[in-house]
């Protein structure tokens, strides 16, 4: 079996892919609030795994998680 590699996105397709404006990309690269690659040639590149976790870090557990969550807790449980 091989393993396939994705090939990077350029600032347009994650801007595309994350359904935000390239100015907004670009401030999130000033802000390195976003995993980017910048080899030798100067252009921006992203890993869409990355750009996947950059969406995820702002999940808002639903409420039948918490509960779940505090539930197993006050049982003696491990999150």
């Amino acid at each position: 079996m091989t393993a396939t590699i994705e090939k990077p996105m350029t600032v347009s397709e994650a801007g595309e892919y994350l359904g935000l404006a390239r100015s907004t990309i670009y401030q999130l690269i000033n802000r390195k609030a976003i995993p980017y690659s910048k080899p030798n040639n100067g252009y921006v590149y992203f890993k869409k795994q990355d750009l996947d976790d950059y969406l995820n870090r702002g999940r808002v557990a639903a409420g039948y998680e918490t509960r779940e969550t505090a539930e197993k807790i006050l049982a003696g449980g491990k999150k």
